[in-house]
């Protein structure tokens, strides 16, 4: 079994105000560690792909959770969606078999 999942599904975290979701979901991911959190796999889904992109502020501490031992993966439909086959810096490409895979089987699973 699986330490650790986490399933980012937007690139806000919360509802209400975009500018502060956006800023609380950088916290969040740029805090794990410190908070003694290094998933085993961290999986993004719909707009939560647009934090891998090269141009994202969270790609600095997504590579270091990946230096850290974090399996990244980001939806491949996902990725065509927002036309970022290419553009994604951290991570690999998924499908929907294997992020339904990893949650199931998931000892803990952590929704962002």
């Amino acid at each position: 079994m699986l330490k650790t999942v986490v399933f980012i599904d937007s690139d806000c975290l919360g509802s209400g105000d975009d500018d502060l979701g956006g800023a609380l979901m950088l916290a969040a991911i740029k805090n794990m560690p410190e908070a003694g959190m290094i998933p085993s796999h961290i999986i993004f889904m719909n707009s939560g792909v647009k934090l891998v992109a090269a141009e994202n502020p969270a790609l600095k501490d997504l590579q270091r959770l990946t230096e850290a031992g974090c399996d990244i993966i980001s939806c491949g439909t996902c990725l065509d969606w927002f036309d970022m086959q290419d553009s994604f810096a951290v991570g690999r490409r998924g499908t929907m078999i294997e992020a339904l895979n990893l949650m199931d089987n998931a000892e803990h699973l952590v929704k962002l």
